[in-house]
């Protein structure tokens, strides 16, 4: 008889053992990431721009009576340009963070293409020295920079 209970009791410990194998086991939770914003960086970027760019002809008596020919409205008083083009650099800068706050500087330098042009005719005028003619201006920028400091709270 003793030897049976002792065989039960074998046989119950070793399905319990090979039960428990095949119990899912939990993950232990993952530990929150340390996450701060010191440090160095750079960047690239690329975009297109377009702006205006206007302003009022001013005559300079030259012998030619421009002034004359701008207040008779045969020369147009003003003109405007509409510049616009691809732009693209880059950006580096720092961050510090003390606690909550984050402290920063930032430059970048930028290169573009834009470029705009205007044509307008000078009508013959009344003023004998003044023949038909055309003038033409335009305007460009080829590049750029700024920098900046930056304060905020995270």
């Amino acid at each position: 008889m003793k030897i049976v209970l002792v065989a039960c009791v074998a046989a119950l410990v070793a399905a319990c053992e090979a039960g428990a194998a095949d119990l899912p086991v939990k993950a232990p939770p993952l530990a929150p990431v340390d996450f701060g914003w010191t440090g160095f960086y750079l960047g690239a970027n690329v975009g297109y721009g377009w702006g205006r760019v206007g302003g009022d002809l001013v005559g300079n008596s030259t012998g030619l009576d421009i002034p004359l020919a701008i207040a008779g409205g045969t020369i147009p008083s003003s003109y405007g340009l509409r510049d616009q083009g691809v732009i693209g650099g880059g950006q580096i800068g720092y961050n510090w963070q003390l606690r909550n706050w984050v402290w920063g500087l930032e430059t970048d330098f930028q290169g573009a293409g834009l470029t705009g042009s205007v044509a307008f005719a000078h009508a013959a005028s009344v003023v004998p020295a003044l023949k038909a003619t055309q003038s033409a201006g335009s305007a460009s920028l080829d590049w750029f920079g700024t920098a900046r400091a930056r304060a905020g709270y995270s």
